[in-house]
């Protein structure tokens, strides 16, 4: 280990020299730090484990409670869908989690912006366990998918009376057993897509 060491560092000192005079030192650190790397990795003994080629998942990579977790995995059971392509859905890396940016289906914008809705009260299921889509949300991402239509979006949700208890403009959403039943339908076609 080592052998070359002092050829290298008379080299990385060559380097460091051709930078300006603020990042010199940085330089060197950098340097030097790369080149000891090397060297370890050169003797350090094999590892053990199987180098593994999938990605950590992601429940392993964020701090996600475990009451969320528990329902993402209900639901995936429940819905026979892989839970990481569940979760992929959704961004964790804020808190509360937010939507990744996907494309959210209608056949109008009437039909989409329920579908917002169930998704929004999906989401809001994951986080804290209650099927309600919270007005302002609903707002924000039908604005984001396209579908809000200032005058008519009360009506536009209120069209879709067999999925939502309640519709109340500036407060929120409430989706029923058949709304709850759809909004499981789409995310899973969502994972699955």
């Amino acid at each position: 280990m080592y052998e070359k060491a002092e050829e290298m560092l008379a080299r990385i000192l060559e380097i460091t020299k051709t930078l300006p005079q603020d990042h010199q030192l940085k330089g060197f650190e950098i340097l030097l730090s790369g080149y000891v790397q090397s060297e370890l990795h050169k003797v350090a003994p094999p590892s053990k484990a199987a180098p593994t080629t999938e990605p950590p998942s992601i429940a392993a990579s964020a701090d996600i409670p475990k009451e969320v977790l528990q329902r993402f995995g209900a639901t995936a059971k429940r819905l026979q869908v892989d839970q990481e392509k569940l979760m992929s859905l959704f961004d964790f890396t804020t808190d509360p989690f937010a939507l990744q940016a996907l494309s959210i289906p209608g056949d109008n914008i009437a039909d989409k912006a329920r579908n917002v809705a169930l998704v929004i009260a999906a989401k809001n299921y994951f986080t804290n366990g209650n099927w309600f889509a919270d007005w302002k949300e609903v707002k924000a991402e039908s604005v984001n998918q396209n579908c809000y239509d200032s005058p008519n979006h009360a009506k536009y949700l209120k069209a879709g009376g067999t999925q939502f208890k309640s519709v109340n403009p500036g407060v929120g959403i409430e989706p029923n057993a058949d709304g709850i039943k759809a909004a499981e339908q789409l995310i899973k076609g969502l994972a699955e897509a």
